[in-house]
């Protein structure tokens, strides 16, 4: 598969975006990450949580309603192998378009921090945008609006990005579900369970003089049952 992602997430205050911000700095403990590699990551428009909040609050208006999207966070890669069998360079080249992508629908000054992590198990930019609209308001609903605004944005985005660097956009119309940043971000980065086989051969009948144990085609026969049971739901949830 190679299709573009592109997952989208309203916060509505300022400490759901401080917290979303320490884990894109790693100021907070990160087990999906790997430190060694946490220095290759890239940090656009702010070097820390706290620059990106000032960032934040330089664009937020002084009244904000109750309940108001102060930030969108969006997150934005590819199927993870696509993703990882491209060039670093080719990595940066899908970013920076994406980026382009995001200035052009919001204005470059809303988006105000972007960051790419190379140190998960799939590289992804991640970026925050105060949602001003074309009038000056703080209106989140304007970009993102509901199922059918979503859907025009993922095709303008496979469109104008995604197909250049050969990623294509999902089936539209299909019954998948769109996930938010906060979900699909901990899927992506969940780890595999191992798989429990009881590799020793099964004794079928115990009598005083021998001991009767699987046959060669027998244990083989089990072990794949055993090891089929536990990935059918990672097969079904993949298919």
């Amino acid at each position: 598969m190679n299709f573009v992602i592109l997952r989208t997430q309203k916060l509505k205050s300022k400490g759901a975006i401080c917290r979303s911000t320490k884990h894109a700095f790693r100021e907070q403990d990160t087990p999906n990450a790997d430190p060694k590699l946490t220095p290759e990551n890239t940090h656009i428009g702010a070097q820390s949580s706290d620059e990106a909040m000032a960032a934040v609050n330089a664009r937020l208006p002084d009244k904000i309603r109750k309940n108001g999207v102060m930030a969108i966070e969006y997150l934005i890669t590819a199927s993870p192998e696509a993703m990882t069998a491209k060039s670093r360079k080719d990595q940066d080249n899908y970013f920076h378009d994406s980026l382009a992508w995001l200035k052009a629908k919001h204005g470059a000054e809303n988006v105000v921090y972007a960051g790419i992590h190379r140190d998960e198990k799939t590289p992804h930019m991640y970026a925050y945008v105060v949602p001003i609209d074309p009038k000056g308001k703080l209106n989140a609903r304007h970009f993102l609006g509901g199922a059918k605004a979503l859907n025009a944005m993922q095709t303008d985005f496979a469109q104008q990005v995604g197909v250049k660097h050969d990623f294509q956009r999902g089936i539209e119309g299909s019954k998948a579900t769109h996930q938010r940043v906060q979900s699909f971000y901990g899927q992506i980065n969940q780890p595999q369970a191992p798989l429990t086989v009881d590799k020793e051969r099964k004794v079928l009948k115990k009598g005083v003089f021998s001991t009767t144990v699987e046959s060669d085609e027998e244990y083989q026969a089990r072990i794949i049952r055993e090891v089929n049971k536990q990935i059918q739901p990672s097969i079904e949830k993949a298919t």
